[in-house]
């Protein structure tokens, strides 16, 4: 059983069921979603991008044999019993190919690398045997460093 109290918070939002839970009626002081790591989305020429920083080293690659936002299948759905699990995906930023079409290089841009990302990261290397480097933009100088992951 869960207790209904009201917070009022120096804003002057009355808050009621918990944390970050406007009233009912209140919807319009709902906050918007930052994101995690105050990446900034941007899109060009009909494509979108995350980043800056990946929507840069777009800029910089396009012309190469690449492919943008390749989904790649770590772990196929499967069931114990009555529970279904999904799917495990990982979604790379960039694929770049050879001139047979074969995929020699997987480069993801990131600011900070997470848990779930080195664990997908590590799976995604063991099945597909193919290197995946992590892109970082070096504020600096402006030059991408690239890294196994």
């Amino acid at each position: 059983m869960q207790i209904k109290r009201k917070f009022k918070y120096p804003s002057g939002v009355l808050l009621s069921r918990g944390i970050n839970t406007p009233m009912s009626g209140d919807s319009h002081l709902k906050r918007k979603n930052k994101p995690k790591f105050s990446n900034v989305k941007t899109e060009h020429n009909g494509l979108k991008f995350d980043s800056k920083a990946e929507r840069k080293y777009y800029e910089l690659h396009k012309d190469e044999n690449m492919k943008f936002q390749v989904e790649f299948l770590l772990q196929e759905s499967f069931r114990v019993g009555s529970k279904t699990y999904r799917s495990i995906k990982y979604k790379a930023d960039f694929v770049f190919y050879d001139s047979d079409g074969q995929t020699n290089k997987v480069v993801d841009v990131k600011g900070a690398r997470t848990e779930v990302f080195n664990i997908k990261a590590k799976i995604f290397v063991k099945k597909y045997g193919i290197p995946l480097f992590v892109a970082v933009l070096d504020s600096k100088t402006g030059i991408f460093l690239e890294k196994l992951a």
